[in-house]
């Protein structure tokens, strides 16, 4: 998990980027948050150099802002989620609503619209893809359906299909996923915590 907080002043933006430095344009993962308390999680990293850059939104200034960084290290998996390979046995969709715990295959031929209600109490909402050739990419948004110019929160691993997003705390009601880029075979597994 990497955050910026208690900024006093300006509007932080946090950028990470697997396997080279990341940019204003070049990134994995931004949150694009008001203010300067950004989090970006990621469930199942990949090993290696990851980078990560705080800048000032629109050139504002920005004035005690910290950095953490932080992660946890398990034994055998290397801490990342199994995922199955229900593409398969299942046809793919393009739009529908997500439910918990549960593995769907997605179609790589189209823009792929997914929902999920989240109720009250939930420290988690985590999405999940692997599997498959090529390279989706995920825009998440709370209380609205996202588009490549509007979303809370973005993964783009580069080159391949294991992206992820976890939002902390997320609002209870409905929130939103739109998928992308040119793949096939990928799934994508929903969990809450």
């Amino acid at each position: 998990m990497i955050q910026t907080r208690d900024g006093t002043s300006g509007d932080a933006d946090l950028h990470v980027k697997f396997g080279r430095e990341a940019t204003r344009t070049d990134y994995d993962y931004r949150p694009w948050k008001a203010g300067s308390n950004e989090t970006v999680s990621i469930a199942a990293p990949q090993a290696g150099r990851w980078h990560i850059m705080v800048s000032p939104y629109s050139n504002q200034a920005m004035t005690e802002v910290k950095l953490t960084a932080s992660w946890t290290e398990t034994g055998g998996d290397n801490g990342s989620t199994t995922i199955d390979n229900v593409c398969t046995a299942q046809n793919p969709v393009s739009s529908g609503k997500l439910t918990p715990d549960n593995t769907i295959c997605l179609d790589g031929s189209r823009t792929v619209y997914l929902s999920i209600w989240v109720p009250t109490g939930k420290s988690t909402l985590t999405l999940i893809g692997g599997h498959g050739t090529g390279d989706m990419t995920l825009y998440y948004k709370a209380g609205a359906w996202p588009s490549a110019s509007s979303y809370d929160n973005l993964s783009t691993a580069s080159g391949s299909n294991n992206d992820s997003i976890t939002i902390t705390n997320p609002s209870s009601g409905w929130h939103y996923l739109m998928v992308t880029g040119q793949h096939s075979g990928a799934a994508l597994l929903t969990k809450f915590n």
